[in-house]
């Protein structure tokens, strides 16, 4: 059994690069450890720490990143305050390109303002990237947050999605996408004292099988 060293919470990318690699280091010294996977946002991406991820694979061990872009619409991001615009998402896409670092891409699906038909859409600007994977996740409204607030004042501005409505959004989404994309995530969950909505009832896994019915039947 070998392990990947996986750097998630927030920006993992958000700190000097001597202290990233001192950090990088810390994980790859552990027994068994083979490579890093580098979750981060697109804001946070340099020439300078892509530089030192080639370091880290002429090593021998291996990297990959993820990138938190939620949306590829700047009115999106500007709206759930997101803090990066669509072409700093870009930019680091094809900065990732240029170093051969395989990368992930992080979409939710059901922002506010934004239809099934721009989510769809979005699988065509992928096809258009240099992307590698891509993990999907629906919005997911949690009491006490601001987003929560919007919610209750405008539930016309979301997709009030059903277990069934979002299986075929995603199903007809991955039938957009090029073939050789690869998935890793299909939906995410919550605590349930926590969630608003869209209330599914079942486990992230059963969501991927009803997914994965609809594909295999169409």
């Amino acid at each position: 059994m070998q392990y990947l060293a996986y750097f998630q919470a927030y920006s993992s990318t958000y700190a000097s690069v001597e202290v990233l690699r001192e950090r990088y280091d810390e994980a790859l010294s552990v027994e068994d450890v083979v490579g890093i996977v580098v979750a981060t946002r697109p804001d946070c991406i340099t020439d300078e720490i892509l530089c030192l991820f080639d370091e880290i694979r002429d090593r021998g061990f291996s990297v990959a990143l993820e990138l938190g872009c939620e949306s590829l619409y700047n009115r999106t991001l500007k709206r759930v305050n997101r803090g990066h615009t669509v072409e700093q998402t870009y930019d680091a896409i094809n900065l990732c390109h240029k170093h051969d670092i395989p990368l992930t891409v992080h979409l939710m699906f059901g922002l506010p303002g934004e239809s099934e038909a721009d989510i769809l859409a979005e699988a065509d600007m992928l096809n258009a990237l240099p992307v590698t994977n891509v993990k999907i996740h629906q919005l997911q409204i949690l009491r006490g947050t601001r987003i929560s607030l919007e919610w209750e004042r405008e539930p016309s501005a979301f997709i009030h999605f059903t277990l069934e409505s979002y299986a075929q959004l995603v199903a007809n989404f991955v039938g957009r996408l090029r073939t050789d994309i690869h998935i890793e995530r299909y939906a995410s969950s919550a605590p349930s004292d926590m969630l608003i909505a869209p209330r599914f009832g079942v486990k992230p896994s059963v969501v991927e099988a009803r997914i994965k019915n609809l594909l295999a039947r169409k």
